[in-house]
């Protein structure tokens, strides 16, 4: 009985709401921060990282709210399967040139990251290792960029991989089995990495290594 009265009450509501999207309705308010207030250690991004949207709405609202940068992997290895081209999920390439399409038409620069390797390329077998055939590394960054041109997706600025000299367990850039140190290996990726870039996109702004932490483990870059 109590059940039926909670629906009986529940329709009737809607009823004289007249309009059932009554629950939906933006609401617009602020929001204040007080940062003296510490109550935990914790990752210094609370807000989120790299969680760039690819539909138009979102873009909309990102752009009228003041954001005009977006900084965006390229994850070669979720549609790079081999090194023919005519082999590669199409689908997710469109997925990554899409967020640049959209953040562009959104008057937002963009960065792209060259960035991890297809694990039939890489010397540890993960996405994380260093590339073990630099003709091969030079060739699908070259091919991918120029299907980005094509589709008018190519960004204004370009960074060697994510977070390179990261000590914290090599999760982003693992020199095992390459023979190689961090620098040795990072050096020979950018040089790599330019020359596709630059075969390219000849007027391209290219930069790195970024990291989270100044004593990083790249400290150099040989090659400019």
């Amino acid at each position: 009985m109590e059940k039926i009265f909670a629906v009986f009450f529940l329709f009737l509501f809607l009823i004289l709401s007249k309009n059932f999207s009554v629950f939906a309705q933006t609401v617009n308010d602020t929001v204040n921060v007080d940062f003296s207030q510490q109550i935990a250690t914790g990752y210094s991004s609370i807000f989120g990282v790299t969680q760039t949207p690819d539909d138009a709405n979102s873009m909309s609202i990102l752009q009228n709210d003041g954001v005009t940068f977006v900084r965006q992997d390229l994850s070669l290895d979720t549609f790079v399967t081999s090194a023919d081209p005519n082999t590669w999920d199409k689908g997710s390439e469109n997925y990554i040139a899409n967020k640049f399409l959209q953040a562009k038409a959104h008057n937002m620069k963009t960065m792209m990251i060259i960035d991890y390797t297809p694990i039939w390329l890489s010397f540890n077998g993960q996405t994380n290792g260093v590339p073990n055939n630099w003709t091969t590394w030079e060739s699908i960054v070259k091919n991918t960029l120029t299907y980005f041109k094509s589709q008018n997706a190519l960004p204004d600025y370009y960074e060697i991989w994510n977070e390179p000299g990261d000590a914290y367990q090599d999760q982003f850039f693992d020199v095992t089995n390459s023979g190689m140190t961090k620098n040795q290996a990072y050096d020979l990726l950018y040089l790599h990495s330019w020359n596709a870039i630059k075969a390219v996109d000849t007027n391209g702004k290219i930069g790195g290594p970024a990291d989270y932490q100044p004593d990083s483990a790249v400290t150099n870059i040989t090659y400019m």
